[in-house]
């Protein structure tokens, strides 16, 4: 895509889409060199229904690593990007994570 004309990712009308990933994984990498594209109305679930504090615990130097669930909905290291009307809930790090990405 370019940023006047970006590819568009999106559901059907009245479909509902909801997009899961394995644990300790992203839904959405938008690698660098990327350009132009619109993700819209989309549901994006981490599954990582984890306590704070258990996270802490359990996870924190990575001894008995027990956390369920994603890491992010969507890395972005890409240009022009737009990210509209998503749903993006129960992550163990961040809906959007914007590494390299310029223009999001």
């Amino acid at each position: 895509g370019t940023p006047e004309k970006p590819i568009l990712i999106t559901r059907l009308p009245g479909e509902r889409v909801r997009l899961m990933t394995a644990r300790k994984k992203t839904v959405f990498h938008v690698p660098e060199g990327s350009l132009g594209i619109t993700f819209r109305g989309l549901e994006l679930d981490g599954d990582a229904h984890n306590d704070h504090w258990t996270v802490l615990q359990r996870s924190w130097w990575r001894v008995n690593d027990e956390v369920a669930g994603a890491w992010n909905g969507f890395r972005v290291d890409g240009q022009h990007i737009i990210i509209e009307g998503c749903y993006i809930h129960d992550f163990n790090q961040k809906a959007i994570e914007v590494s390299q990405g310029r223009y999001v």
